[in-house]
């Protein structure tokens, strides 16, 4: 090529070189040149997609989209779907249309803080061209004659560095909006602008120029000055200038078609200018193998071009010098190279020539998509799942050789289970491998394996003992034969809603919206469902809670048929006495538990109706108000009987769904043209985890896609009862630490559990009812990170007022303990508060439910901020915010300063040291010995860990209680029985602290052999842990 254009040179030299003979050599040179420039930067990217494209190993790619779709026929002897060549045929034509995508995926934008082909020295994107271009005279006059000499030797590395900055800023063309698309459905997308110092807020116009050294351009830019020689006073203005420069030189060179992968254009700034941009073509730019490079010292990073032993990188060490074909043996240095074995592997391995097709299995997958995934893994057609607990039980793959885990499971059976899924044919071998996480309970594992795998396992135990949940059992089936008397024998209805709704259930007097320039809407109450005319317990009921009553004392006078059932039903239970015995008290204890928890209920919705009936004027303020009062007693009404007594502790929860919340993915359907939900996924979690994995702001990870909480999940509008996002609740926190949580607006003047005085202003508490959802606008990607909200939420618990109730079991001295009081109570409630990422709550759109975390130091009454303005509904997948935005016209008011949360009422045992001589104001101890207690009491009911659960609370002033509380939904007796026998209790842990003569000898805070375990982990991370300190106290 150079030899051509040395002979096209020569023929332009010649006298009698006709016009129209130079105007060809002119071309043919300039063509020449061009390709001898792509050819010294290794070649395009157009050109080495057309080789990828027809390199058999791109067979060996899974296409993420058509990869849905395996298998795609049925086997005719089972009827299920099955693997076949077609499908790897056509997987491998897709893999082939995605080649174009795969390249730019992996070269269009040089990662920041990424791994990729680039950062650890595979490939380098070169500017074909470079070496021609000159730094402007002017700029370089105004340095010391050194410090213009190394930039303008160095002039093409300078360039080739910022336009490294460029690339990372996304300012490439892709060359078609089809691939332009596809990319933004995976990665950050691409096609900006740059513009040298202004920008455009809402588009696509980035600055290369910032206001000081803060930005990493003007930092880097001052780092090669100062290294050139000029003072450190003058490098960050002169920084600024040098990056000017170098910005006008790439824009001259692009007009004047001095090189041609760059594109310029005006671009307007939001102050309406236009001004000179520039944007990368990806398909011109070279692409080439790396062999001299530099490293840096910090983080490995590799950088194909450095310029006075600076990068732009902040934070960067020193460069050092590394050429890859050198061997190992002939190297001066012997250090080793961060990701040399990385890059070796890449390069060497025969396992890097295979296909990774990978795929999740997990709960947070429809069932059907998880049998779909376990079949294809079983056939071959994947040949790795990365797995939750879901493959731990009941699923055995004879061809299965391998597990790893990413961390160390809690306890030897789950160890167990998961290792045991390997292996499974005689004739095989296995491999298992346990990655262990730099964190206490997996060193200790890492350390003394043993010791961990020779653990007895817990024996399982089947609880029949507790008059809690026997009594559970009998108001169930009590409740459901009455609804079996009284239900319409040809409806069909749900298992939820079976028993229909708390509005109908109690016959409430209902209200409806208040209309603009209307009077307010009179009271209505439903009609009384009808009753079976011939049985003789009923009379005049007003309401079927009041036909149960009655019902229930007809069983209690009349029936014999019950009784005998319910002998049965309590046979081998505390009750089964009661049941034969005494059968008018049995049901008399069932009368009393339904009508507390009818009461509690009226509580919440008695108030909030009184309140309603207290508005008068016809305000847009007041009608506001009234009608987001009616939103809560609508949400209050129509909450099922199940749940809401089941959350009084009448109906056992298991089985129901009860304060269970979804994230709902809102994807578009391009076969009916409208936004659905997508059926792959099924995001459920329980309240408490919800309030830290599905709030708005959170991203998790399902089915190989990030997946982002844009809002609350909302039922549409019915008529003028609607409902609303969920209960809303008043919290506070009194002087002396106590938290209490209300019915919205019913906050008593003082603390009712000490009688003090509140520390800070209410909170406004919104329990969500419908769950989660994203936004049909924000649709899942294969690109992004993990990003867990549980440094956002607190825990919390609501002990109520401390004065001892009939139901409340109290033990003075217990444990022997002179002092340490202790208080069971059967409804005590767990809470879990989620305060947004400033701790100033969230700002919800009461139109589509969209939300977004408060700014710090905000109002009621501050300003929203412009991405909250311009959001649009949750349902679109695209528009002008400025004619679709929910808050176009003032149509809609936010919620605001919303703190969400979610509570669990459980059986709680809560001991108060205040009154000891243990140090109460030592977390430490206290932590220490909530722990202790906390696993002994595990150890004593035989129990999981996990179906225990501890917190500390504020007594007073300074001084904390431990609170012991069933990790169970509704509680299970496990602390009732726990309080029998304190002195027991309390013995077991201190020996569990003690442990054996050898353990007490070497442990000093806590290790496996005592209370260090999985969930023990944080606390011992914060130096919260210490075993010979609570033996101390409490005396060996």
């Amino acid at each position: 090529m150079e030899k051509e254009i040395v002979r096209l040179e020569e023929k332009l030299a010649e006298p009698d070189c006709t016009p129209e003979d130079r105007s060809y050599f002119e071309e043919e040179l300039q063509e020449k040149q061009r390709r001898l420039t792509q050819m010294i930067a290794g070649g395009t990217v157009a050109q080495w997609r057309t080789s990828l494209k027809n390199d058999p190993m791109i067979a060996q790619f899974l296409d993420p989209e058509s990869a849905t779709e395996h298998p795609q026929f049925k086997d005719p002897k089972t009827g299920l779907k099955s693997w076949q060549q077609k499908d790897w045929d056509k997987n491998r034509e897709r893999a082939m249309d995605r080649v174009s995508y795969l390249l730019a995926a992996e070269i269009a934008r040089r990662p920041r803080s990424q791994l990729s082909a680039e950062t650890i020295g595979l490939v380098a994107v070169t500017y074909p061209g470079l070496e021609q271009l000159k730094p402007l005279d002017r700029f370089l006059g105004v340095l010391p004659q050194t410090a213009a000499q190394s930039i303008e030797s160095g002039f093409a590395d300078l360039c080739h560095l910022i336009c490294d900055c460029i690339r990372s800023e996304g300012c490439v063309d892709l060359g078609s909006d089809d691939l332009h698309e596809q990319f933004a459905r995976f990665r950050p997308p691409v096609g900006r602008w740059m513009s040298l110092r202004d920008h455009s807020a809402h588009g696509t116009l980035e600055n290369l120029v910032g206001q000081s050294r803060k930005q990493i351009n003007v930092d880097f830019a001052a780092r090669v000055l100062m290294q050139a020689g000029v003072g450190e006073d003058r490098a960050e203005r002169l920084g600024i200038e040098l990056l000017e420069m170098v910005f006008r030189v790439l824009v001259d060179a692009a007009k004047s078609n001095l090189i041609d992968w760059i594109n310029t254009e005006a671009r307007q700034t939001d102050s309406g200018e236009d001004v000179d941009a520039l944007q990368f073509k990806l398909d011109a730019l070279g692409l080439q193998a790396v062999d001299d490079a530099f490293e840096c010292e910090m983080n490995g990073w590799i950088w194909s071009r450095a310029i006075l032993g600076c990068v732009p990188q902040k934070g960067c060490g020193a460069l050092l010098p590394v050429k890859f074909s050198q061997p190992d043996d002939a190297r001066n240095d012997q250090r080793v190279r961060r990701f040399d074995r990385l890059r070796r592997d890449y390069l060497d391995r025969e396992v890097f020539r295979l296909g990774l097709w990978a795929e999740e299995h997990s709960a947070q997958l429809a069932p059907l998509e998880t049998r779909r995934l376990q079949g294809l893994f079983r056939e071959g057609a994947r040949n790795l799942l990365s797995c939750t607990t879901t493959m731990e039980l009941g699923i055995d793959i004879g061809g299965l050789t391998s597990v790893m885990m990413g961390n160390v499971p809690p306890g030897k059976a789950n160890y167990l289970q998961r290792a045991g899924r390997a292996g499974r044919r005689s004739d095989g071998s296995s491999a298992v491998l346990t990655f262990c996480q730099n964190r206490p309970f997996e060193r200790a594992v890492f350390q003394n394996f043993g010791q961990y795998l020779t653990k007895p396992l817990r024996r399982p135990r089947v609880i029949r003992d507790r008059p809690k949940l026997a009594i559970r059992q009998l108001c169930a089936w009590l409740l459901g034969t009455f609804f079996n008397e009284i239900r319409d024998p040809n409806g069909h209805t749900g298992a939820m809603v079976a028993f229909g709704s708390m509005g109908m259930f109690c016959r409430v007097h209902r209200t409806s919206k208040w209309q603009r320039n209307k009077p307010r809407p009179q009271l209505s109450r439903q009609p009384m469902i009808p009753l079976p005319a011939d049985a003789s317990w009923v009379q005049s009921q007003q309401t079927v809670a009041d036909s149960f009553l009655s019902y229930l004392g007809w069983i209690r006078d009349v029936s014999t048929w019950h009784q005998d059932l319910a002998k049965d039903l309590m046979q081998g239970t505390p009750l089964e006495a009661d049941a034969t015995d005494d059968w008018d008290g049995l049901i008399a204890k069932v009368e009393k538990i339904f009508n507390d928890a009818i009461e509690d209920w009226k509580s919440d919705y008695d108030p909030l109706l009184a309140l309603w009936e207290t508005v008068e004027d016809n305000t847009d303020a007041t009608r506001r108000q009234a009608n987001a009062i009616n939103r809560q007693l609508a949400t209050l009404a129509e909450t099922t009987v199940i749940e809401a007594l089941s959350n009084r502790q009448f109906l056992p929860r298991y089985g129901f769904p009860v304060n269970v919340h979804r994230l709902v993915v809102r994807v578009w359907d391009d076969e009916s043209k409208r936004v659905r939900e997508e059926e792959q996924f099924r995001l459920e979690r329980g309240g408490l985890l919800a309030m830290r994995e599905y709030v708005p702001g959170a991203t998790l990870m399902a089915g190989g896609k990030f997946i982002k909480s844009r809002g609350l999940n909302r039922l549409p509008f019915v008529g003028d009862h609607y409902e609303s996002f969920g209960e809303r609740k008043s919290a506070r926190v009194c002087e002396r630490g106590h938290f209490c949580i209300r019915a919205f607006g019913t906050i008593p003047d003082q603390c009712d559990e000490c009688g003090g005085n509140w520390e800070n202003a209410a909170k406004d508490i919104l329990l969500p009812r419908h769950g989660f959802s994203t936004a049909a606008w924000d649709q899942p990607r294969r690109f992004g990170s993990v990003v867990s909200l549980f440094g956002w939420s607190t825990t919390q618990i609501d002990w109520g007022t401390t004065e001892r109730r009939p139901d409340d079991v109290v033990i003075d001295d217990f444990a022997s303990v002179n002092g340490l009081t202790a208080m069971y109570r059967d409804d005590g409630k767990l809470v879990v508060l989620n305060h947004g990422e400033n701790g100033r709550g969230f700002m919800i759109c009461t139109r589509c439910g969209y939300a977004e975390s408060e700014r710090r130091g905000t109002r009621a009454d501050t300003a929203l901020p412009e991405t909250f303005i311009r959001h649009l509904p949750l349902w679109m997948t695209g528009g002008r915010p400025a004619e679709h935005s929910c808050t176009v016209g003032g149509a809609t008011h936010p919620l605001r300063n919303q703190v969400l949360g979610s509570t669990e009422s459980t059986d709680m045992l809560r001991l108060g040291f205040a009154g000891t001589h243990l140090p109460s104001r030592d977390l430490t101890f206290l932590t220490t010995m909530k722990l202790a207690l906390y696993r002994a009491g595990a150890e004593l009911l035989q129990l999981d860990p996990r179906e225990l659960g501890s917190e500390l609370v504020a007594s007073q002033t300074g001084v904390w209680d431990i609170v012991i509380y069933d990790n169970v939904p509704g509680g299970a007796g496990h602390t009732r029985e726990l309080i029998n026998d304190g002195t027991l209790w309390l013995e077991e842990a201190k020996r569990l602290l003690r442990g054996t003569p050898e353990h007490d000898a070497r442990c000093e805070l806590a290790c496996l052999d005592c209370i260090l375990g999985f969930e023990s982990q944080s606390a011992m991370e914060a130096g919260q842990v210490n075993r010979r300190l609570v033996l101390q106290h409490l005396g060996k």
